[in-house]
C-alpha cells in the first residue's frame, strides 16, 4: 500500500502504462534500493571549536570537538560514494571579520578522506555564506552542487558545525535542491538549543531524516528503506513530471 500511495503522488491519474513504469523503476526504485551517498562535513574548523568563534562560548555551551570522534567512525565504517568538506574562508576584508583568517584550518584530529572535494564558502567580501550551497542572499552558488550532480548523488548525509547556523543552511538548500537529506545529529553541534531542535523539526517536516550515526550504515547501504525518504523523491519527481 505504501508503494500504491507513492505511485499516486507521481502519476495524478492513478494509472501507470508500461513506460510509466520504466521511469519510475529507474528514477524511483533504483535510488531507493541503491542510494548514491555523500557526506557532507560542514565547517570542521579550529577557529569553531577552540578559536576566537569557539561555540562553547555561545548560549548552548556546545563543546565543538565532540563531532570529531563521530565523524572519524562515519569515515572509517562507511564507504560513501563522495566525501564532501565545506570551509568556512574568509577573505582578509571580509565583512563578517578580519583578524582570524589565518585560524580557519582543520580541528588536527580530522581525518581527510581520500578524493574527498573541498567547498569553499564566504569567499565574497561583501556577503556572508553559511550555507555550503549558496550565500546568505542566494546571489551565487558554490561549486557543491555540481560536483555532487557529476557523481549522481541522491542521498545527502550532513553534520558540522554549528548546528543551528552553517549546518541549518545546508540543510534547507539541500531539500531545495532536492537531495533526500539525512541530518547526522550526534556528529553535530550548535549554538542555540531552540534553533537546534528548529533545525530538527523543519528537517523532519520537510521529509528528512535526523539520525545517530550508528544507523547512517544501514542507510547508505540500502538496507533500510525508510518510507519517507521514498515519498520525499516521489514529491521530486512530480514537481519535474510537472514543470
Amino acid at each position: 500500500m505504501a508503494v500504491l500511495r507513492v505511485f499516486r503522488v507521481v502519476f495524478q491519474d492513478h494509472v501507470i502504462d508500461k513506460e510509466e513504469f520504466r521511469f519510475c523503476w529507474q528514477k524511483w526504485i533504483k535510488q531507493v534500493v541503491r542510494p548514491v551517498t555523500a557526506l557532507l562535513v560542514v565547517d570542521v574548523q579550529n577557529d569553531f571549536i577552540s578559536g576566537s568563534l569557539a561555540i562553547s562560548n555561545c548560549p548552548a555551551g556546545h563543546n565543538g570537538e565532540e563531532v570529531i570522534p563521530p565523524i572519524n567512525r562515519l569515515l572509517q565504517e562507511n564507504r560513501f560514494d563522495m566525501v564532501v568538506y565545506s570551509l568556512d574562508w574568509h577573505p582578509e576584508n571580509h565583512v563578517s571579520f578580519i583578524d582570524n583568517v589565518h585560524e580557519r584550518l582543520l580541528h588536527d584530529t580530522c581525518k581527510i578522506a581520500e578524493d574527498a572535494v573541498q567547498v569553499y564558502k564566504g569567499t565574497d567580501p561583501d556577503t556572508d555564506s553559511y550555507s555550503a550551497f549558496w550565500d546568505n542572499n542566494k546571489k551565487a552558488h558554490t561549486s557543491l552542487n555540481e560536483e555532487l550532480q557529476k557523481k549522481n548523488v541522491t542521498d545527502l548525509f550532513i553534520c558540522g558545525i554549528a548546528y543551528d547556523v552553517c549546518v541549518a543552511a545546508t540543510t534547507r538548500h539541500a531539500i531545495e535542491e532536492g537531495y533526500r537529506t539525512i541530518l547526522v545529529d550526534d556528529a553535530s553541534r550548535g549554538v542555540c538549543e531552540k534553533d537546534i531542535q528548529d533545525t530538527k523539526d523543519h528537517t523532519i517536516a520537510n521529509y528528512g531524516l535526523v539520525i545517530h550515526s550508528s544507523q547512517v550504515k544501514s542507510l547508505a547501504t540500502g538496507r533500510d528503506r525508510p518510507p519517507v525518504l521514498a515519498y520525499r523523491l516521489a514529491l521530486e519527481l512530480s514537481k519535474k513530471m510537472k514543470k
